[in-house]
């Protein structure tokens, strides 16, 4: 899941037409993160609620 959830953040922040120094795109790059880390645990206690596999998402 770690996996997905950087990569998923990486994506978001490449989707972004903005230009970034690299302080900034490491901040942003970590929100992001940690957005895809709250998103999967969300979806990942509905998919335990209505018992079907979390790749389902």
């Amino acid at each position: 899941m770690e996996k997905e959830i950087r990569h998923m953040a990486f994506m978001r922040l490449q989707d972004m037409i903005i230009q970034f120094d690299g302080a900034s795109y490491q901040e942003l790059l970590k929100e992001f993160q940690d957005f895809e880390a709250d998103s999967c645990n969300f979806w990942g206690g509905v998919a335990r609620r209505i018992s079907v596999p979390y790749e389902w998402q």
